[in-house]
């Protein structure tokens, strides 16, 4: 053969070769950015229907519970807070969706991931001792969330805390600790657990005590140490987040104090950081509903009665109580209303005493 044409044939045959290459890789980038771009527009339906869900769940009565099913996906529902304030998102297979008012207002509870295709939520109206606003807690069917009551006493009541609270759709199992064995306590396959120990008058959980728990459960569990005041109203919270570091003993990751069932819920579906940011979000509110009261009360005044007036008078005075509210933004400052003879309980007092006289409510 004449090599011109011998070399002119491997010309087109090699121009052919590239040419097919080139075809497949367009048609294939193409397809590949079709998939991609269905996929984002599924996700974000995903959002678009999620946020619908919690706007709906965040405005519902209290004590309201609801299951969504949704397609399966990984849900995450962050919160940061630094100094420049407070940025509140979904984040869907890891993809993360602009703030909205309903995300960036609404106190969402949830542990670190919600995967799977089942939305379980809540709805919880924080007092304080005055109808502040609603916290939403969220989880799914495969978080489980374990109480452990110091003794039989705590596990009648965390009993009837779940009954009271409306907790039975969501995956709790309530055991005293005499049954918190680790080494026969049985892992059913949860993405995640959540251990929560519950005690009066002392430390509910030590952190040197956790071997078994990082031995059976990994990184899928974490804690939260619940010591309540004798009264069971409130207490204090400590959250071991992270029972994994180097040394092997729990580290606490903040402990702070809590008044009422909603806020102990609360902190019983999140960890720390989401516990923290949701809450700066609740205490704004508290701020606005302060200021409305202390306007009524303005408004009250002049025409309220004698007797009436010297109970709202008489010190502290409720005006003066009501003060020890404004510009609380934190939860240290939250923590000062609290305890016996505290502002709070001085408030729900007051209020008693003038229902009492069927005087206008303070609330």
């Amino acid at each position: 053969m004449n090599p011109k044409g011998q070399l002119q044939i491997s010309f087109h045959f090699i121009f052919a070769v590239v040419g097919g290459i080139l075809f497949l890789l367009f048609f294939f980038v193409l397809i590949k950015s079709m998939i991609g771009s269905q996929e984002d527009q599924d996700v974000r339906g995903l959002s678009f229907k999620v946020e619908t869900i919690i706007k709906s769940a965040a405005t519902s009565p209290d004590l309201t519970f609801t299951v969504t099913n949704l397609p399966k996906a990984k849900y995450e529902f962050v919160c940061d807070m630094d100094a420049f304030g407070i940025e509140s998102y979904p984040r869907i297979n890891d993809g993360d969706y602009p703030s909205t008012e309903v995300f960036r207002y609404t106190s969402v509870f949830a542990p670190r991931v919600v995967e799977g295709d089942r939305l379980f939520a809540l709805t919880r109206t924080w007092e304080a001792p005055f109808p502040i606003g609603n916290l939403l807690l969220l989880s799914n069917n495969r978080t489980r969330f374990v109480f452990i009551g110091q003794n039989m006493n705590v596990v009648q009541w965390l009993h009837q805390l779940k009954e009271d609270e409306n907790l039975g759709g969501f995956d709790i199992q309530v055991l005293p600790a005499t049954s918190a064995d680790w080494t026969t306590f049985k892992d059913e396959g949860h993405d995640q657990y959540r251990f929560i120990y519950f005690r009066t008058g002392g430390h509910a959980f030590n952190g040197n005590n956790d071997l078994g728990v990082r031995q059976r459960f990994d990184d899928r569990a974490t804690i939260l140490s619940v010591n309540l005041d004798q009264d069971k109203q409130g207490g204090e919270l400590t959250f071991y987040d992270d029972i994994y570091p180097p040394g092997g003993t729990a580290i606490a990751s903040s402990t702070v104090e809590f008044h009422g069932s909603a806020m102990l819920l609360a902190a019983v579906f999140a960890d720390s950081a989401t516990f923290d940011c949701n809450m700066a979000k609740a205490l704004e509110r508290l701020n606005g509903a302060t200021q409305i009261l202390k306007k009524r009360l303005d408004l009250m005044a002049p025409g309220m009665s004698v007797d009436c007036a010297a109970i709202y008078g008489r010190a502290p005075t409720v005006d003066m109580l009501l003060g020890q509210y404004v510009g609380v933004n934190d939860l240290p400052g939250l923590a000062t209303l609290f305890g016996h003879a505290g502002t709070l309980e001085q408030l729900e007092q007051r209020n008693r005493e003038i229902r009492a006289r069927e005087c206008p409510l303070i609330y």
